[in-house]
């Protein structure tokens, strides 16, 4: 039996707003005045990827996070402006990450992953299929 994600973000619950012209139901009705699209209201394109991955830090810990462009989520997490939790735990390692087909099926998979045991995230690394 196949367990159900919890509620983990409030936009992974929401029904994609249907756009009119790319613009957003707030901005449909007043087009005609001049108001831009609100870029928050715009859907991501169906291409972007998502993946869920898991860093490494340089005190041992594990961080888990979700993304649609990993290289540039990890120069923001070594910049510092990433993740607070990461701030100041450097060097940080990617040490595990798997596709998702949503952002929502993303955010399940990182809550799953976030409430495992250390003990068991660390034997999903030792896996065939996480090591690569």
């Amino acid at each position: 039996m196949q367990q159900t994600c919890p509620a983990v973000h409030a936009d992974a619950l929401r029904a994609p707003r249907p756009l009119v012209s790319g613009l957003s139901a707030c901005s449909r009705s007043s087009a005609q005045g001049g108001i831009v699209a609100r870029p928050d209201r715009i859907r991501h394109a169906a291409w972007v990827r998502w993946c869920v991955y898991l860093l490494r830090c340089g005190d041992g810990t594990l961080y888990a996070g979700v993304t649609n462009d990993l290289e540039k989520r990890l120069a923001a997490h070594r910049s510092g402006r990433g993740a607070r939790y990461t701030r100041g735990r450097g060097p940080l390692r990617i040490v595990h990450c798997e596709p998702a087909r949503s952002r929502s099926a993303a955010l399940c998979r990182e809550h799953q992953l976030k409430r495992l045991k250390r003990r068991d995230k660390l034997a999903l690394l030792d896996t065939p299929a996480a090591r690569g």
